[in-house]
């Protein structure tokens, strides 16, 4: 189960590229019980072109 320091961040990550005008989908998924996936896909504005880049915590 995820721990409340990954939703603090998380949610500070968001906030943050919000301000920069960039839209996220967040797709959270565990690996097992050591590690967390950060799946993200970043959808700028001005471009079409989609961004895909997997964060290991």
């Amino acid at each position: 189960m995820v721990t409340k320091p990954y939703f603090v961040i998380l949610n500070e990550v968001k906030n943050l590229l919000r301000m920069q005008e960039i839209k996220l989908l967040f797709s959270n998924k565990l690996r097992d019980s050591s590690g967390f996936t950060l799946r993200m896909t970043v959808l700028k504005p001005s471009h079409s072109v989609r961004t895909k880049s997997n964060l290991i915590i």
